[in-house]
């Protein structure tokens, strides 16, 4: 009967012990529950916020944990940022909207309910980007340019979330899919690959745009190196014959378009060797009342 009531006093005891570690949970529980967010800055310029909020006095306090989203109380992303007061935030994309609030945590990894929520909407950029200035470029017909490097920039928004697109204003010498961007953040690359078969000039236009705004560099592309020579022509019963003076073992190739203000040539011959102080090239295919204009290059 003793020992029946030791073992009783002794349940009691441990009841009464942890009712009370209960209530020393709770009540840092509920301690670590305060924690104010309170927003004091938005460095637009930057596009980028800072987080202030009051310190937590916990003598069991290891840090505070960020949870940020583009929903309300619907976070997706958090990190533990340690035991400070301020956090800032960068790369946040304009127009979009955020959603931020925090815990408090304690040593033994026990966290506090969410302070209250923060919402930040970045405007939109009011500055247009930069893009860095390219020179012209020539390539020799076959081939394709080296890549060519440039920069882009904004006020408002990292470089990396910035887009870049291309065109051309000569699209038969160069397509759409002859312009390749590549490149990451700041440093850009575009390389112009011309229709293999053609010769000419092009104007292409490389656009940066922050969303808002959008920026331009145009430079010029010309296609096909060579030196042109004189030519004499005669129509006969087997297409048109063109003659020009050369020396032995010279290159060339003969090109031609329809509509003299086209910015392009088309190869019409193969590569002709030269074997004389003279060099023909026969146009079978020309048709009669059909409009064509020559152009022969020396290559070599």
């Amino acid at each position: 009967m003793r020992f029946h009531v030791r073992k009783k006093q002794r349940v009691q005891s441990s009841n009464f012990e942890f009712l009370n570690s209960a209530k020393r949970i709770r009540k840092r529980l509920l301690w670590l529950g305060e924690v104010i967010i309170i927003l004091i800055l938005a460095a637009f310029s930057m596009q980028g916020i800072n987080l202030v909020w009051d310190a937590n006095t916990d003598v069991d306090l290891a840090g505070y944990v960020l949870y940020s989203g583009t929903n309300s109380r619907a976070y997706n992303a958090w990190k533990f940022i340690g035991n400070v007061t301020t956090n800032k935030l960068t790369g946040l994309l304009a127009g979009v909207n955020y959603f931020f609030a925090i815990t408090a945590k304690n040593t033994s990894g026990i966290e506090s309910d969410f302070s209250n929520e923060i919402f930040v909407r970045m405007p939109l950029s009011n500055h247009p980007p930069s893009i860095s200035f390219i020179a012209p470029v020539s390539i020799a017909m076959g081939g394709s340019s080296e890549p060519i490097p440039f920069t882009i920039g904004d006020l408002e928004i990292p470089a990396s979330n910035l887009f870049v697109s291309a065109s051309c204003s000569n699209p038969s010498l160069v397509l759409s899919s002859g312009i390749k961007l590549s490149g990451s953040g700041s440093n850009r690359v575009v390389t112009i690959i011309p229709d293999t078969t053609k010769i000419g000039t092009a104007e292409i236009s490389v656009f940066v745009s922050n969303g808002a705004n959008t920026s331009t560099n145009t430079f010029l592309v010309d296609v096909g190196s060579g030196r042109a020579v004189v030519s004499d022509f005669w129509l006969s019963t087997g297409g048109l014959k063109l003659i020009w003076a050369s020396k032995p073992w010279s290159l060339f190739r003969v090109f031609y378009k329809t509509n003299l203000s086209d910015l392009s040539w088309t190869q019409a011959s193969v590569d002709l060797v030269s074997i004389n102080n003279t060099t023909s090239w026969t146009d079978t295919r020309v048709k009669q009342s059909a409009a064509r204009f020559y152009k022969v290059l020396q290559i070599d």
